[in-house]
């Protein structure tokens, strides 16, 4: 039996061992089933078009998030300053991505000065100045980047 008809192996033993047991249709020693193995099959063919159908919406829906992402990606692009070039003390900054693990802005931003934090998460901060300078919020509960103010 194959992963994807595995639930028409499980509905066919299903009944043949209720209406086997006199169960199916609440005599028992009956071998009588109240539902017909056409019946059940219509049902069974009912249900694999439904799940083909939520399968189909599932991919155009995964079609539509990576084009909205692709458009957004563009507009953002077309809302930076034309010809005006990003400091090289932010350039580290804007490679900075939500997710992000310790290690990953390590690597971009190196060690931070200080580090403070709450019962939700903890600041790494970039500035002798401490808090109120530039800084990446973790969230506590992941250890993975939530947001961050750029020098």
């Amino acid at each position: 039996m194959t992963r994807k008809n595995w639930p028409l192996g499980a509905i066919v033993i299903t009944v043949f061992v209720l209406g086997f047991l006199g169960i199916a249709n609440g005599q028992n020693g009956k071998h009588e089933n109240t539902m017909s193995l056409d019946e059940l099959s219509r049902q069974v063919a009912q249900m694999s078009q439904d799940n083909e159908k939520r399968r189909v919406a599932l991919g155009n829906l995964s079609l539509d998030v990576a084009r909205l992402k692709e458009r957004m990606t563009a507009i953002e692009e077309r809302l930076q300053p034309a010809g005006k070039a990003v400091p090289a003390s932010k350039t580290a900054w804007r490679q900075l991505k939500r997710g992000m693990t310790e290690q990953q802005v390590r690597a971009i931003l190196g060690e931070p000065v200080s580090i403070t934090g709450d019962a939700v998460g903890y600041n790494w901060w970039y500035s002798e100045e401490g808090q109120g300078g530039p800084r990446v919020r973790f969230d506590g509960s992941k250890d993975t980047v939530w947001y961050w103010e750029e020098p």
